[in-house]
């Protein structure tokens, strides 16, 4: 029997929700299949015409051929947005949300205490997006976690998903920090909304494999994560006690 010693190693990213229209429906998948509709629409090149009195056209080209625009949509993977989501903002007073889906899907969005990130952010309101998703990954890679600004384009003034770099071996949760601005509006966003853009930090091929769980074991996987162990430093004490 000859082995390959050279095959490249292979990481695998598990991903676990408890109902079967979000992992149907509005499954994590790999970036290359939400590109933008605008770029989709876009042509590859445009005229131009060259400066001076006997002007000629000549060919540019747009977006569309940009490698850097090309190679960002080939790397990590997207989490899109199970349900339509509204969320109507009252200026210096907070926000209200609704969820289309809240009656069979816990909907819900938390919000940290302002001290934990001080008076850097006065003209926003922080939320988190509580997602029906728990994610594991064996090996310890860390991931980029960013929002997919190509596919955000109307919410710019509206709201930021904040990034971040998160490991999927001792904590399993994939919940959605943002801020939105404190103004007065309302920001409706569509189910299937792109939202989190993960981008896995390693040179080696990474695989996506989405898995239905009964509630009751989905919610054991989310004890572990959300147990307040201590006051200060949870999350790296249960990385020291588990790996």
């Amino acid at each position: 029997m000859i082995v390959n010693i050279f095959k490249k190693k292979k990481i695998t990213v598990d991903c676990f929700t408890y109902h079967t229209a979000v992992k149907e429906l509005f499954p994590i998948k790999e970036i290359k299949y939400f590109y933008p509709e605008w770029f989709k629409k876009l042509k590859e090149t445009y005229t131009q015409k060259s400066e001076g009195e006997n002007s000629i056209e000549f060919e540019r080209s747009t977006m569309k051929m940009c490698e850097g625009f090309r190679n960002h949509y080939s790397h990590g993977f997207i989490i899109p947005l199970w349900s339509d989501l509204i969320i109507d903002v009252k200026k210096d007073q907070g926000y209200n949300f609704l969820f289309s889906s809240q009656k069979d899907i816990l909907g819900h969005i938390e919000h940290h205490n302002h001290n934990e990130y001080g008076n850097m952010f006065n003209k926003f309101i922080h939320g988190k997006i509580i997602t029906p998703w728990m994610l594991k990954e064996k090996s310890g890679v860390k991931f980029m976690w960013t929002e997919p600004r190509w596919n955000t384009v109307k919410y710019w003034d509206k709201l930021n998903v904040v990034p971040g770099t998160v490991i999927y071996n001792t904590q399993h949760t994939a919940h959605i920090n943002m801020f939105v601005n404190n103004k007065t509006q309302k920001i409706n966003l569509n189910a299937g909304q792109p939202i989190v853009h993960l981008v896995p930090l390693t040179e080696y091929d990474v695989e996506i494999k989405t898995h239905l769980l009964e509630k009751k074991e989905y919610e054991k996987m989310q004890d572990l994560d959300n147990y307040a162990s201590k006051f200060v430093g949870k999350y790296k004490y249960k990385e020291k006690v588990i790996t």
